[in-house]
């Protein structure tokens, strides 16, 4: 998986004649996707060969189970496998890497901190088994922590976009729709005028219910917007809260570098 978004983002930058050319990478993208391919169906098929798979409540039963509202259909096997492939490709290194940028803004804002371990504490106590879905819904802080640290640095940071006709934007620049433009997420989420005189403070302030509904909702979106936006926004938002609480509940988070150079 992770050759396969590497030689995809490496052939971004590449002219088309050299991407031709690189018979050797393509034919390792070939067998990449084949096994990626062949891992998943043999999951597929194996959950449809369980008598008992009516029991399962998971991402996969409900694909397998799910009918459309309006069309009435199902989705197909080869559908299915491209969905589950999706999520696995997209999830892997962006909620680790939140998660990375989370614990690293945690340590150098220990008031921040103190906070999380306080609710983490009252939510989740000393209990030693994970957590439960109505108790991830009761971390508040550390779901305006983790979006704090989706404002800073959101592992996806841009996104493009093309106009429809050709437009003027902002009264300033002529834009065809064969240009494309690209959304600098940091960029747009240190907005002076939306965000505050010093944007770049780690502030998880910046999402109390409040705060949110004077905020525009386009000034926010590290998830991408429109209907090509992260299918998977919520899974990750639940999983993120759902590691940070247990690793608050069980490790004392200290700055290593500090510690060494004190």
């Amino acid at each position: 998986m992770t050759d396969s978004l590497e030689y995809a983002t490496v052939g971004l930058s590449q002219l088309p004649l050299q991407r031709r050319l690189d018979f050797r990478g393509r034919r390792r993208l070939r067998d990449d996707v084949t096994i990626m391919n062949g891992l998943v169906d043999r999951l597929i098929a194996s959950r449809q060969a369980d008598p008992d798979q009516d029991k399962y409540t998971d991402l996969l039963q409900a694909m397998l189970s799910g009918v459309d509202r309006q069309s009435r259909q199902s989705l197909d096997l080869v559908n299915i496998r491209y969905q589950i492939l999706t999520f696995l490709v997209a999830g892997h290194e962006t909620t680790s890497g939140l998660l990375t940028f989370t614990l690293y803004n945690l340590i150098h804002n220990p008031d921040v901190l103190a906070k999380a371990y306080a609710e983490v504490d009252a939510v989740l106590g000393d209990n030693p088994t994970p957590p439960n879905e109505e108790q991830v819904h009761q971390l508040h802080y550390i779901g305006q922590i983790l979006n704090e640290a989706l404002r800073l640095w959101p592992p996806a940071p841009a996104f493009n976009r093309h106009a429809l006709e050709p437009v003027m934007l902002g009264g300033k620049y002529p834009i065809t729709p064969d240009q494309p433009l690209m959304v600098l997420v940091p960029a747009l989420h240190r907005d002076k005028a939306i965000w505050g005189s010093d944007p770049d403070k780690f502030d998880p302030s910046h999402f109390d219910p409040e705060a949110v509904k004077q905020r525009p909702a386009t000034a926010y979106r590290p998830f991408g917007t429109g209907f090509r936006a992260c299918i998977g926004r919520y899974f990750a938002l639940q999983e993120a809260a759902l590691a940070l609480a247990m690793v608050l509940q069980r490790f004392e988070l200290i700055d290593h570098l500090a510690t060494s150079s004190g």
